[in-house]
Parts: structure tokens; sequence; C-alpha cells
């Protein structure tokens, strides 16, 4: 029995959309699709001349041993819907992502643990979900972020101890979800929400899959009760209420420039809608004039139409940087980070601009 074979030909299969009968025919029939459903199993182990089919087709390569654990606590939001291929698709592609980047941080040494700081100290979430202004505030103090904007939420939460995975997914109702890996917390975003006009929307997920892991009790509430409370901590977060105050002010108004919304876009890297809910949430604008926006807005643009431009980077760097630092001290060889992590050096990645080569160091003759 090959348990690590079997576990990385059945994530192989999963992240390649692929069928067993499918795969049965990709190899050119050589064994039935209940036999490569076996090999899965980890019941018996397949020929040599079949487990070389498996590995150029499946692209599985012949010196990884990693067996595949499994991702935990997979938090899928209920209304995506997502067809059973896909979603096991991606599920696949984030358990083999996530156990290369764990590898790789046991390789370089340097594994950064995740410290819920609110562990012991859970928010009171029995009445309504204005309690996630405050729970939003103590964060930001308790990681000293201050009430600024936060402009790369991607290198924060790594530096935190939160891994993120950016995954390739054509079905746009797909945006991200939360997990674990061996106690670790885990969000797997979408590549599709990379594209520029899609920034904001990148920034809400990370920031509602971030409330997923600081708050699992809400994870049993019922259905949209525990939505709400989420996406008022994601908005709360990352459009502070003083902040908001201090922009817009804090009198109710009965309008909005689009202009002040643009500016507050740029700052906040946030939607116009979600600029809107919050100055709702906060009494700026009266229920009739967000009546009035959302009708506005629809008519305008809504999410694909959003007007102006969120140019900041919001990229997740750290496994390709873990990597890069591996190749550099001799933990991982070129051809192990192009292959195998599958994250070939850039070449600024390349330089070791610390400990330049000796021949550098010399000094001329005189």
């Amino acid at each position: 029995m090959n348990t690590t074979f079997a576990s990385q030909m059945r994530n192989r299969r999963k992240v390649r959309r692929m069928s067993l009968r499918a795969l049965r025919d990709a190899i050119g029939g050589v064994v039935s699709h209940e036999m490569l459903a076996r090999y899965e199993r980890g019941e018996v182990a397949p020929r040599a001349d079949v487990a070389e089919r498996l590995r150029a087709v499946l692209g599985i390569l012949d010196d990884v041993a990693l067996p595949m654990e499994p991702l935990q606590n997979i938090q899928f939001r209920a209304r995506y819907e997502l067809p059973k291929k896909e979603q096991d698709a991606i599920v696949a592609a984030a358990t083999e992502h996530f156990n290369l980047y764990r590898e790789v941080e046991r390789r370089v040494g340097a594994d950064t643990p995740f410290r819920n700081p609110f562990e012991g100290a859970a928010p009171d979430f029995s009445g309504d979900t204005d309690v996630m202004e405050d729970v939003a505030d103590e964060l930001r103090r308790r990681w000293n972020l201050g009430f600024g904007p936060l402009p790369n939420l991607c290198y924060l939460l790594e530096r935190k101890g939160i891994k993120i995975f950016e995954v390739e997914s054509g079905e746009r109702k797909f945006s991200g979800f939360s997990a674990e890996l061996g106690g670790c917390p885990l969000i797997c975003v979408a590549q599709w929400l990379n594209d520029t006009i899609y920034l904001p929307r990148k920034r809400m997920t990370l920031a509602h899959e971030l409330a997923h892991i600081l708050f699992p009790q809400l994870d049993a509430a019922e259905g949209s009760e525990e939505e709400y409370y989420i996406q008022h901590f994601a908005g709360a977060l990352l459009m502070p209420r003083a902040a908001l105050f201090e922009a817009l002010g804090d009198a109710p108004r009965d309008s909005v420039q689009l202009g002040e919304l643009l500016e507050l876009k740029h700052y906040f890297g946030a939607s116009l809608k979600a600029i809107m809910i919050r100055a709702w949430q906060l009494g700026i604008v009266s229920p009739d004039a967000q009546a009035r926006w959302e009708a506005y807005y629809a008519s305008h643009y809504y999410l694909d139409k959003d007007p102006g431009a969120y140019a900041v980077p919001e990229h997740s760097e750290r496994y390709r940087q873990l990597v890069a630092r591996g190749v550099l001290c001799g933990a991982i060889s070129q051809e192990e980070a192009a292959s195998r992590f599958q994250a070939p050096l850039s070449p600024e990645m390349s330089i070791n601009v610390i400990s330049p080569p000796r021949e550098a160091r010399e000094l001329p003759k005189l």
C-alpha cells in the first residue's frame, strides 16, 4: 500500500477536474476505472508502467514523497452553490499548495504560528451586529494597526500566521473560503479577483474569511445571521468608523458626491457600494438616501462596472519568498523550486544582496 502516491494521485486528478473514467481513457485504458479507484484508496499499488503513465498525465513528480494531508474545517459560503467537480478541484488545488507551503516552512525553519487575539475573550454576539464596530476597533488595537487604511491585507495576514493561496477558477460564484491544516488557519481566494476592478472585492473577501477564523463560534449561528455579523466586521475593519466620520462628517446627510466616494475608494480600497453601506450603518446617510443610492448604482454601475480604480498591490508573496530563501540557503534546489514547489525564482529573487559572490567582494589590486 502506497498512501503517499494514492493521496497525490487523488488530489492531482481532482485538480485537473477529471473523473476516474476520464483518467482511464487518458492513460490508454491499460487498467479499469475501478482499479484506479483502488489505487487512490491505497488498497493496491500500480504496476511500474501504469504508475509512469499516471505521473505523466497527472503531473506527479518521480521524487515527490509528500503525502497530501486533507484540509479541515473548510468554510465555503452556502450561497455559492458551486458544481461539485469545481468545488473538489478548488479544494484539491488548495490542499496541494498548503501542504507544499508547510514543507517549505519546514525546510527553511520559518513557521509563523497564529495567535488568535480574541482567544479566551470572545465577543458577545447575542445582540445586534453593531457589536462588530467595537470588535473591529479592538482588533486594530491588539494588532497595532492604527485607524487608517490597510494597504496590503495579504501581507498583514500572512505576517500574523494565516497562510493565503490564490487559486485559479473560472467559476465567478467562488471568491474564497477559509480552512485549517494542522491547526494553522488558511484562506483561499480566487485568482480572478486580482483584476484591478475586483481588488476591492478581494480585500472584502479576505476580511470576511478572517472573521471566520477569528470567531469560529459564529459558524454555529443561523444562516444569514452569521453572515450579517461577518459582513459588518469586514466592512468595519477595512473602513473604521472614526475614519469614515472624519471623511464624511458625523451629522446625518441626505446626499453624497460621487467624487467623495471615489476618493474614499482610493483611500480604503473598498467598492463604492461597500462605502455607502458603511455610511448607512454609521447613520451618516439616511435610509432613504441609501435606497436612492442603491437604485442609482444598480442602473449605472453594479459590481463589474464600479467606477474608479484601486491600484495598490494586493497579493500573497510569502510562499514565493520562502522558496527563494530556501534556494539561496541551499535547502531547496532551483529545479525543485520550479517543478515541485511551482515557484521558479524571478531574476530579482535570485540575487543575494547581503552576501554577494566572493569575487565581487575582493578589492582591486593597486
